[in-house]
């Protein structure tokens, strides 16, 4: 990188250095079964790196083309971590 600066008279000062830029947020890849039986739990995983900390993670999981039996109802499920990843800039997620 070069930085040149050149004020109203004509005068100008440069510089060379080197810039890092990075994602600020990412995701590792995430883990999830693949196969679960309708009404049993399911567990996922995958690693976070934020480069300013985590302020908070949601979770937003909900069904797609599935036909519903009788007396099922459609499933969503929202859910925001808040205090355990807080101000972490690395975390594993479960």
């Amino acid at each position: 990188m070069e930085l040149v600066v050149t004020d109203e008279e004509g005068n100008s000062t440069e510089i060379e250095g080197h810039i890092d830029v990075k994602d600020p947020i990412t995701l590792g890849e995430v883990s999830i079964d693949e196969s679960v039986a309708r009404g049993t739990d399911f567990h996922a995983e995958f690693m976070i790196n934020a480069v300013n900390g985590i302020h908070n993670i949601t979770v937003d999981v909900h069904a797609h083309g599935l036909t519903l039996k009788d007396g099922e109802v459609e499933w969503d499920f929202e859910k925001e971590y808040l205090e355990k990843y807080r101000e972490k800039t690395e975390a594993e997620f479960h």
